[in-house]
């Protein structure tokens, strides 16, 4: 059983910087999956604590955000 999928979440979230937990969810993990939500919300929270994904509130809605990622020289 799949519980965590980074890598298609970052790759989400890259294509439609702004969108929610639920949207991501059901993106990567399906609509009829009930615990989706809560494996997107897990690989979330672990891309925001790497520094690759920023959480940003709109009207009480978390939505998520690519991090630009600049290399050093």
């Amino acid at each position: 059983m799949e519980t965590s999928n980074k890598k298609a979440v970052l790759a989400y979230i890259r294509k439609n910087p702004g969108c929610t937990a639920t949207a991501v969810a059901n993106e990567v993990f399906g609509k009829w999956r009930w615990s989706g939500w809560i494996f997107a919300r897990n690989d979330i929270n672990a891309l925001c604590d790497e520094g690759l994904v920023s959480e940003r509130f709109y009207r009480g809605i978390s939505v998520f955000y690519p991090v630009e990622v600049k290399e050093e020289a």
